[in-house]
């Protein structure tokens, strides 16, 4: 894979990732290529300058009036996954797991083209949706994701209700629907051509739909 670097400099408040209070204001040149993103920081408040706090750092969060940026060390499963051949070439998906932060970068001409933070349960939805592309990701996996039970429980589980009451599993499957109505809600800011699609009776599966005219 061709490596690429990315230079912005941006103004940016510092929040302590522990305790989400504010650190203070900084200037920060963010540095991006194909092992990590890096920033030197440029501290406005004198008490900050200290060892402690000089030179690359491996994480940190951004706040400003635009989307939330978590900067942090790439996941490389990122670039490997089927799921990214979805995109265009100039266009890099990465995901910081800690902060459930789901971001689009165009690395063509350097920045930031979409960014969505999920909830616990829409980023577990979603990581397995990811995970399982091409194929669709079954009732009982999402349910696993979600639920305390196993995916082995839920598959005995649903097999009897299926046998026995079949209209019970809307009442089973509710804390797929109520994650699933997030992810789709953020998936539209995102990148509005990615889809959810039903799978009847099994699952669901992520795909991309056909750009239409007015998209370009």
């Amino acid at each position: 894979m061709a490596s690429h670097q990315i230079s912005v400099v941006v103004a940016i408040a510092l929040i302590d990732p522990n305790s989400e209070e504010g650190l203070g204001d900084a200037q920060a040149t963010i540095i991006w290529n194909s092992n990590r993103f890096t920033f030197p920081i440029a501290f406005t408040n004198d008490e900050l300058l200290n060892p402690d706090k000089k030179g690359e750092l491996d994480s940190m969060r951004i706040l400003s009036e635009n989307p939330t940026l978590v900067i942090g060390q790439r996941n490389e499963e990122s670039t490997k996954i089927p799921f990214c051949d979805l995109f265009p070439p100039d266009l890099q998906l990465e995901w910081n797991t800690e902060s459930r932060i789901l971001s689009l970068l165009n690395i063509r001409e350097p920045h930031i083209l979409a960014q969505q933070q999920f909830t616990r349960n829409e980023w577990l939805l979603l990581m397995s949706l990811i995970k399982c592309y091409p194929h669709y990701t079954p009732h009982e996996m999402l349910l696993a994701e979600l639920t305390l039970l196993s995916y082995d429980d839920w598959c005995q589980r649903l097999q009897k209700i299926r046998q026995v009451q079949p209209e019970s599993i809307i009442q089973e499957l509710k804390p797929v629907y109520r994650a699933l109505s997030g992810v789709r809600t953020k998936l539209k800011k995102f990148y509005p051509q990615l889809k959810i699609l039903l799978v009847r009776n099994m699952g669901y599966a992520i795909s991309l739909a056909p750009a239409r005219k007015s998209d370009h």
